[in-house]
């Protein structure tokens, strides 16, 4: 070894390239678990939905004994189905906007 040469006790190439991969085997399980949160906030919803349904099914049918139209009965439950899919879309919107904004999440990846 000439005494010009500098010494360097590790490869520093490799241990970048470890944790390149690294980084990457992290931003994979992150992906996933965004994919799976969603997936359960799905079913979640539907679940809201669905019991939301169920439990006003005695009111639907006082309505319709009082003289109300099915299509009217169906025109308010497709308006609460709405709202609850309103304020579900809002709120994934605003954390989002702000997740996006702040630059701390994958969504930015996602959406350029």
């Amino acid at each position: 070894m000439a005494a010009d040469e500098p010494l360097q006790l590790a490869d520093s190439r490799r241990a970048v390239d470890r944790l390149i991969a690294t980084v990457l085997r992290l931003q994979t399980l992150l992906d996933a678990a965004g994919i799976f949160l969603g997936l359960v906030s799905g079913s979640f919803l539907a679940l809201v939905i669905g019991l939301s349904y169920q439990l006003r099914q005695t009111e639907r049918l006082v309505l319709h004994r009082l003289g109300c139209a099915r299509a009217t009965v169906l025109q308010m439950q497709l308006a609460e189905w709405g709202l609850i899919l309103g304020a579900a879309a809002g709120i994934v919107g605003v954390t989002m906007l702000v997740l996006w904004g702040t630059g701390l999440s994958l969504p930015r990846d996602w959406l350029t």
